[in-house]
C-alpha cells in the first residue's frame, strides 16, 4: 500500500480557472448558500434549546400542561437545562463555523508564466504567495470524499501541485466527474506540466506531450516496457482461464471483508423478520419485503468480476448467480492508462482502464497487490 500523500485544502465545490483568457483569475471560496444553510439550522437549534430551557426554568413542564396524564416522581440525575445549554452552544458554534468558513478564501491569479495566491484566513489575516509555473511539479487529478449535509459526495479536483502546499493552486473543482480526464489533460497541456495521478504505487506522471498517446504507442516509442513478471505466481484472489480465442481473468469470491460482514448481518436480521412474520401469519408485506432484500444482497455478495481478453478489446463482465451481464468494453488501441486506484468513500481499491472517452473498472473487492498483478498482466498483453 502506498504512503498516504498529503494534499492541499480547497474550499469550493465548483471552481474553474479559465486559462484560455489570460490573465486569468478566480476565487476559491465556500459557496454562499452553504453558509446560509448552516446559519438557518443553527438558529433552529438555538430557538428550540432556548424555548425548552425557558420552560424548564419556569417550571412549565409537559406534566403541568397536561395534568390528566399519569406521571411519576422520577427526577433525572442531570437537570434538563444542561442539555438545552449544550444544544444552544452547538447552535452558536455552527454559526461561528459557517461564517468563518465563508470569510476564508483563496484568490488565484495566472498570467501565463506564474501563479499568485492570496490566502485569507478566518481571522482576516492575508498571505500572498507567488511562484513560476515551471517550478510546479505537475497537474494532479484526485478525488476527495467529503460530507455534504447528511449525504456523502465525491469532489473531483484538478490542481497545480507544488512542494509547498500553500502554493498548490486549484484549477478545476466539481462534484461531477463528467469529462474530468479531458479537463485534466487541458490544464496539463495549457501549463506545459506533467499530468499526475495518485495510485496505489504513489504519484505517477505522464508528460504533457504523451497525454493523448495509447499504451501501445508509448511502447512503440520506447517509453513503456512490460512490467509483468512471468515467474510471479498467480494471486490467490485471481483465476486465469485460457481459451483458444480469448483469456478470462476472474476475481475470487470474497465473502468476509467488513462490508460483506455487514451485509451478512442484515441478511440474518431480515431472515429473523421473515421467520417471525411467517410464523404469525401476519404482516405479509414484511415477509416478502425481507425476502426481496435478502435475494438482492445475496446477488451482490456473490457477484464476481471478469475481464475477457479478446484480440482487439477488453470486456468487463459482472457474473451473478445464474446470470452474467456485460458492464463495459474498451478497445485495446485506445487504452491510455491502466492504474490501481482507491475509492475515497469505501477505502477499497479497484483497477481502472482509461481511454479518451471512457473508463471501465474491475475488482472492487480485491487486495491492491493482486490488482497490481492484473494490471501488469493486461499491460503485457497490450504491448507483447
Amino acid at each position: 500500500m502506498a504512503k498516504k500523500i498529503k494534499t492541499a485544502e480547497h474550499f469550493s465545490h465548483k471552481f474553474v480557472l479559465n486559462l484560455d483568457n489570460l490573465p486569468a483569475k478566480a476565487s476559491d471560496r465556500m459557496p454562499f448558500y452553504v453558509m446560509y444553510a448552516g446559519i438557518f439550522c443553527a438558529l433552529v437549534l438555538i430557538l428550540l434549546g432556548g424555548y425548552d430551557a425557558y420552560l424548564s426554568l419556569a417550571g412549565d413542564t409537559f406534566e403541568n400542561s397536561f395534568p390528566a396524564f399519569e406521571t411519576s416522581d422520577y427526577q433525572p440525575l442531570i437537570h434538563p437545562f444542561f442539555f438545552d445549554a449544550v444544544i444552544i452552544i452547538i447552535g452558536f458554534w455552527i454559526i461561528f463555523a459557517s461564517v468563518g468558513g465563508y470569510l476564508r478564501y483563496k484568490k488565484i491569479f495566472c498570467d501565463g508564466k506564474s501563479f499568485t495566491i492570496i490566502n485569507r484566513k478566518r481571522n482576516g489575516h492575508k498571505t500572498t504567495y507567488r511562484d513560476l509555473i515551471k517550478k510546479y511539479d505537475g497537474v494532479l487529478l484526485r478525488i476527495e470524499f467529503f460530507q455534504f449535509g447528511i449525504l456523502t459526495r465525491n469532489r473531483y479536483i484538478i490542481e497545480a501541485l507544488h512542494k509547498n502546499q500553500a502554493k498548490t493552486v486549484p484549477l478545476y473543482i466539481s462534484m461531477s466527474g463528467k469529462n474530468i480526464r479531458k479537463k485534466w489533460k487541458y490544464y496539463a497541456k495549457k501549463l506545459g506540466l506533467p499530468a499526475l495521478m495518485i495510485t496505489n504505487e504513489g504519484i505517477v506522471r505522464r508528460e504533457a506531450e504523451d497525454l493523448d498517446k495509447s499504451i501501445i504507442t508509448l511502447h512503440q516509442e520506447g517509453k513503456i516496457s512490460s512490467p509483468y513478471d512471468f515467474n510471479e505466481p498467480l494471486p490467490k484472489s485471481v483465476f486465469l482461464v485460457r481459451k483458444s480465442d480469448k483469456k478470462v481473468i476472474k476475481s475470487a469470491k470474497i465473502r468476509w471483508d467488513a462490508y460483506n460482514l455487514i451485509a451478512w448481518g442484515i441478511i440474518v436480521c431480515l431472515a429473523g423478520v421473515m421467520i417471525l412474520t411467517g410464523v404469525s401469519g401476519q404482516c405479509g408485506f414484511l415477509f416478502w419485503g425481507a425476502a426481496a432484500v435478502i435475494v438482492l444482497l445475496i446477488f451482490l455478495l456473490f457477484r464476481r468480476d471478469k475481464i475477457v481478453i479478446k484480440k482487439y478489446k477488453f470486456v468487463i463482465v459482472h457474473k451473478f448467480p445464474l446470470k452474467s451481464r456485460k458492464k463495459g468494453e474498451i478497445n485495446k488501441l485506445e487504452i491510455e492508462d491502466i492504474e490501481v486506484m482507491q475509492n475515497p468513500a469505501t477505502g477499497r481499491y479497484y483497477l481502472a482502464l482509461y481511454s479518451e472517452n471512457k473508463n471501465i473498472i474491475f475488482g472492487k473487492k480485491m487486495p491492491p497487490k493482486d490488482l497490481l498483478w492484473v494490471k501488469n498482466y493486461l499491460v503485457n498483453d497490450l504491448i507483447k
